[in-house]
């Protein structure tokens, strides 16, 4: 009887877990709407094949992020961008299955704009020139011994 019990909890758990799981796929695989920057926008397979709806997806990700461009000729720059970005997205989703890429702020950028832009040491204080002022200028390494 415990063993029959032992299994019911096991099985009730695993149960759990997969709805759970289930859940999140299907959250994750619809656009996300709200102010988070990093949240992850969905997309359809048949997106890539029309170009209407390319142009929508591509509107509909503009004004999730609150995208704007100096030009018409900027904006159709980005567009051709995130269709390459799409490209790349659909083409790993098609040949990884533990995890899942989707359409970010980023997706305008190109892989080397993304790189220069975010990734890379950023020094947050400029660093001091040769002529600065040095703290301890003049004083003997005798006198430094005694400031201890």
């Amino acid at each position: 009887m415990a063993a029959s019990s032992s299994a019911r909890m096991k099985l009730s758990v695993l149960v759990g877990i997969v709805t759970m799981l289930a859940v999140v796929t299907v959250a994750e695989s619809r656009p996300h709407h709200g102010g988070d920057l990093m949240s992850i926008v969905g997309y359809a397979p048949e997106d890539l094949e029309n170009h209407d709806r390319l142009i929508k997806l591509f509107e509909e990700w503009v004004s999730k992020y609150r995208k704007a461009y100096a030009s018409f000729e900027e904006k159709l720059h980005r567009f051709e961008v995130f269709k390459d970005n799409l490209k790349h997205i659909d083409e790993i989703n098609k040949q990884v299955s533990s995890y899942w890429l989707g359409l970010n702020a980023f997706a305008d950028l190109t892989h080397d704009e993304f790189k220069t832009s975010y990734l890379g040491l950023q020094p947050q204080h400029p660093r001091r020139s040769s002529n600065s002022f040095f703290r301890y200028d003049g004083v003997s390494a005798d006198e430094l011994k005694t400031m201890r």
